[in-house]
């Protein structure tokens, strides 16, 4: 999994105790499989970043610490990741731009956006939307999203759950754009399409209920 100019011992040392930190607690979508995607999405937009190296080792660790509910994941993650990458002297990375593009991973819902990006790094706008393109998905993929984080709310009874989940969902949804860059735009229409039929659904059923 690791790419070739990256496949160093320090490398497969580091990327194993992340994929380790995945697997605790449990997972139904923020598990290393989101990873893997995050990195095929890393590798097709090769020559876009900026800090290649960077941008990866933060997808590697991004969601290395989830606890549903908590306001702290992406800290903790960042917090992992600079303990993990600072211990191998063999990895030469800015370790402020990783953890920045893991703590910009909290950012997703925040009624600021996408104006607060404006600001951001180009590598920064688009390392977010590549953690998000899970929205922009077809609609099975999308229903499998959506089913794996109701799954990771298990111990949350329904009629919150579906109270939170439709705050997340109008919040994207009031953003004018999902999206921030030209190369993920393409998803705009259909993440619209995603979103609003999951509201449509928490609504009905927090309305029956």
């Amino acid at each position: 999994m690791l790419p070739a100019e990256y496949d160093t011992p320090d490398a497969q040392a580091v990327f194993d105790a992340a994929r380790a930190l995945h697997l605790d607690p449990p997972r139904a979508y923020h598990d290393f499989t989101h990873v893997e995607a995050c990195l095929r999405g890393w590798a097709r937009f090769r020559d876009a970043w900026t800090r290649p190296a960077e941008a990866f080792w933060a997808f590697v660790f991004h969601d290395a610490v989830y606890v549903p509910g908590a306001h702290d994941n992406e800290a903790r993650s960042a917090e992992a990741a600079l303990r993990l990458l600072s211990s191998r002297s063999g990895l030469r990375l800015d370790l402020d731009v990783v953890t920045a593009l893991i703590e910009k991973t909290a950012l997703h819902a925040d009624p600021r956006m996408p104006a607060l990006a404006d600001a951001w790094s180009s590598d920064e706008r688009l390392f977010v939307d590549l953690d998000a393109g899970i929205l922009g998905a077809s609609m099975t993929d999308y229903r499998r999203y959506a089913a794996g984080i109701r799954a990771e709310y298990a111990s949350v009874p329904d009629a919150l759950y579906k109270i939170g989940r439709a705050g997340f969902l109008r919040a994207m949804l009031a953003r004018p754009r999902i999206f921030l860059t030209v190369g993920l735009a393409s998803l705009e229409a259909r993440a619209r399409e995603n979103l609003t039929a999951e509201l449509v659904e928490v609504e009905a059923v927090s309305t029956d209920g």
